[in-house]
């Protein structure tokens, strides 16, 4: 019996010195970056086109639009702060009310490597078709809106970059059949007489 008890001794142990080694790992995986004191700022702002304005007598020019409340990730390899080390560390912010961003991101002195990216969204896109009785027709559909940032310097060190432009989404037309996201307005909403085509003629939604 006691070379039993002995037994189950010595196995416990073992499992307790595996859960402790395991702990251990993983909170050294985790490489903390509080220390960190030098810093670089990324910013930039952000538009989309929403095709016609077809509430304007303008309804030939394209309305381009701030990006307003939508996210921009920051994304650095934690091997650009300490080599050999794995998994990334990604920095997220919000685009203000004209679209403009702004995030300080840790550095070193050598620099880091970084890749920056924004959420997709979905929005209304309207096209102008022709002019039927005197008044214009229209063409609105849902777009998928992507952006696709141009590459950030090789090495960001201590200090500001900033893209020297706007940044313009680019959409692609979404496909209704088969579409299940669910999709919410806000704000003074319009429906058309016409599903597709809109006619210049409009009644409270």
């Amino acid at each position: 019996m006691n070379k039993f008890k002995s037994l189950f001794t010595v196995f416990s142990i073992l499992a307790m010195a595996l859960v402790f080694t395991h702990c251990k790992d993983e909170k050294q995986s985790e490489l903390s970056l509080d220390s960190f004191e030098q810093f670089v700022t990324i910013s930039g702002k952000v538009v989309y086109s929403t095709g016609v304005d077809t509430t304007s007598t303008d309804y030939t020019l394209e309305v381009m639009k701030p990006a307003t409340g939508r996210k921009v990730f920051v994304e650095v390899p934690y091997a650009s702060y300490k080599p050999g080390s794995a998994g990334t560390k990604i920095f997220e912010t919000e685009t203000d009310s004209v679209g403009a961003f702004s995030i300080e991101v840790p550095t070193t002195p050598l620099g880091i490597n970084a890749g920056i990216r924004m959420e997709e969204f979905t929005d209304f896109y309207s096209e102008y078709v022709k002019m039927e009785d005197g008044k214009p027709v229209f063409k609105t559909r849902l777009r998928r809106y992507e952006l696709a940032f141009p590459p950030l310097p090789g090495t960001l060190k201590t200090g500001a970059f900033s893209f020297p432009e706007a940044l313009a989404y680019g959409s692609v037309e979404i496909d209704m059949e088969g579409y299940d996201e669910k999709i919410t307005l806000t704000g003074n909403v319009q429906l058309a007489y016409e599903s597709s085509y809109r006619t210049g003629a409009y009644r409270p939604a």
